[in-house]
């Protein structure tokens, strides 16, 4: 059975491959539902601006002053559940930004309010050229993301410096615990 986060962003991706866009963001605001940019507004001056060609995702630049906080591309999960053991992957498809290290996360809202984060358990480099990267995260019991089902979104921590990223193409896709996938170490804390 397709888990519902993979039929959630896919739905997403499809919408913005389909169009033909060339805009500036505006800070929190979807491009298409469930794709959207987001910065700190108050220690820096963001401006990114987004490209998108049919069969592609999204071309990013970011103008980038001061020293925002933050500074990110989010992909909504949706609403989903995530059982200790799922292996949840993420296939990117790049190109710039060749020197940096992206640290992606998932963001959950706690049933109970407010947020918590999983760090992924890969990293994302970029490329100078294109290049296909698959980052792969096996959902322990202490992550945020595991247990009751919540809402949560992928989030892309961007350069907080100018940048130019070409976000070719994005794949999100689980593999339930049942399945037996394993990566990493088991420890006395993890999934055993």
């Amino acid at each position: 059975m397709t888990h519902l986060s993979e039929l959630s962003t896919a739905n997403a991706i499809t919408i913005l491959r389909s169009l033909e866009l060339s805009q500036k963001l505006e800070n929190d605001v979807h491009v298409v539902p469930k794709i959207y940019c987001s910065w700190d507004a108050t220690e820096g001056t963001v401006e990114v601006s987004l490209k998108s060609l049919p069969g592609r995702v999204a071309e990013l630049w970011g103008k980038v002053s001061g020293r925002p906080r933050w500074l990110s591309f989010n992909l909504s999960l949706g609403k989903s559940r995530f059982h200790p053991g799922d292996v949840l992957g993420v296939i990117f498809e790049i190109e710039g930004c060749a020197d940096h290290e992206f640290r992606p996360f998932i963001r959950s809202m706690i049933p109970a309010g407010g947020t918590a984060d999983t760090p992924l358990d890969d990293t994302l480099m970029g490329s100078g050229d294109r290049a296909v990267r698959t980052l792969l995260h096996t959902v322990a019991r202490e992550n945020a993301i595991a247990g009751e089902e919540a809402y949560h979104t992928l989030v892309l921590p961007l350069q907080r410096k100018d940048f130019r990223l070409d976000l070719r193409d994005i794949r999100v896709f689980v593999v339930p615990a049942e399945r037996g996938l394993r990566i990493g170490h088991d420890t006395v804390s993890g999934l055993a």
